[in-house]
């Protein structure tokens, strides 16, 4: 029996800005990855408060990038803070969910390790 092991992108190098005089997008998240072999998917958003809350999925049309093919990638998403979310700790995670149908409805609630 033989097999090939592809490599799916993952985020890495991820880094989190925060700007609060910017009228929009006060928070962006960047991050790097490889997709050499072309693996279809999308790159998704989650965000807790604290170090010890739930994450969840941003719900946001623009919280989902599409991977692209080729090394040496990179992604981001912006988000407007509301003011409520002001003075608040919070902690941004990105993840890969793997195919061309690739959606929200796929993905599980991270767990903490």
């Amino acid at each position: 029996m033989s097999g090939t092991i592809t490599d799916i992108p993952f985020p890495s190098n991820t880094t989190t800005t925060f700007d609060p005089w910017l009228e929009t997008q006060h928070v962006r998240v960047s991050w790097n990855y490889n997709n050499p072999h072309n693996v279809a998917g999308r790159f998704y958003l989650y965000r807790r408060e604290g170090t010890s809350g739930t994450w969840t999925a941003i719900a946001n049309a623009n919280a989902n990038v599409a991977a692209t093919n080729g090394a040496n990638q990179s992604g981001s998403f912006s988000q407007n803070i509301i003011v409520s979310d002001f003075n608040k700790s919070f902690q941004y995670m990105v993840a890969f969910v793997e195919g061309a149908t690739a959606t929200t409805s796929r993905l599980q609630t991270p767990k903490a390790t």
